[in-house]
């Protein structure tokens, strides 16, 4: 909210929490608040969580853009009307943001804003992650970069080994 520099008070609409969906295959989805989303992921769904002290009825548009030269790049919106009670509100998206054959650089600051007409509540930052970063093989990759001893000597022992192609096709 404060990058949004929306700050009208404690009586008023309030974003309570935010994140992101972020989907992979036939994985449930995870949970994104203050983590990095995966590059190889299929999908993102934004999400917020809005408080309000009354009952109202209204648009919320939920945008994910890039930021380039310091402008956004919009790549997603998703406008709906809600019913909103007092209290707190989750707001789900019925639309996702695919990712497949989409060219993503792990270096770019995306932003997840959440607008009420033309009010912006909520300018959530967040950044992505190369897929090796979070895969299986990191835990053999030293903190500098290096390959570990065990997958050293993994590697040395595949090679020694021959392989037919009928294996080599069917693993």
């Amino acid at each position: 909210m404060q990058r949004a520099q929306y700050d009208v008070g404690e009586e008023f609409v309030r974003i309570t929490d935010i994140g992101l969906l972020e989907y992979r295959g036939a994985d449930r989805p995870r949970l994104l608040r203050t983590e990095q989303a995966r590059i190889d992921s299929d999908y993102l769904r934004p999400f917020a969580e809005l408080w309000l002290p009354y009952r109202s009825r209204g648009m919320v548009r939920f945008e994910l853009a890039e930021m380039v030269n310091g402008r956004p790049r919009l790549h997603y919106a998703d406008e709906d009307e809600y019913d909103l009670q007092a209290g707190v509100n989750a707001l789900l998206p019925s639309t996702w943001l695919p990712l497949q054959n989409k060219a993503i650089d792990g270096s770019d600051r995306w932003h997840l804003r959440i607008l009420v007409g033309e009010t912006m509540l909520a300018d959530h930052e967040f950044r992505w992650r190369d897929a090796i970063a979070s895969s299986e093989i990191q835990r053999y990759i030293a903190s500098d970069g290096e390959i570990s001893a065990a997958l050293q000597q993994a590697i040395a022992a595949q090679q020694d080994e021959a392989i037919s192609l009928d294996d080599l096709l069917g693993g």
